[in-house]
């Protein structure tokens, strides 16, 4: 029977990523790009939602756990995405039921407009998603999927 080697991204002291495979102990102290340990990610299962609200209903749920939604609202529509549940945070989280918070885990750097619940329905008015989307900064662009969307106050 083979045996699974799982490879993860390190940062290196440059800022660059490099492909590892842990061995052993190693694999307890050594910190991954988003920040959990080698051993804590590589045994890491997550959990499948169809969306968001059932995401946060699920009091199961619990700290370094990740979550995957399928979509925001449904499934497949656009604003599926992956949440590490954390007690804290300073990013964009939504809070769950259980006082935890899924922390929206942007990836590449592109923050995509749906993954906070903006709807191109041409007539949900997304105005204060959009505020809420640039009040955080850890991410480089903010993506518009295809649609039309509808803002019925500036945004500053």
């Amino acid at each position: 029977m083979a045996t699974l080697i799982k490879k993860v991204k390190i940062k290196q002291a440059d800022g660059t990523y490099t492909d590892y495979i842990p061995i052993g102990a190693e694999a307890k102290n050594v910190t991954t790009e988003d920040g959990l340990s080698v051993e804590n990610k590589l045994n890491r299962k997550p959990y499948y939602f169809d969306n968001v609200e059932d995401m946060k209903n699920a009091n199961f749920l619990k700290e370094g756990d990740v979550a995957i939604t399928l979509g925001y609202y449904e499934p497949n529509d656009g604003g599926n995405a992956e949440y590490r549940i954390l007690t804290d945070t300073d990013k964009y989280a939504e809070e769950l039921n259980n006082q935890l918070k899924a922390e929206l885990i942007i990836k590449e750097g592109r923050a995509n407009v749906k993954q906070f619940g903006a709807k191109a329905d041409d007539a949900t008015d997304i105005s204060d998603i959009i505020t809420k989307v640039f009040s955080y900064n850890y991410y480089s662009s903010v993506y518009f999927p295809d649609g039309n969307y509808v803002m019925n106050s500036p945004i500053e």
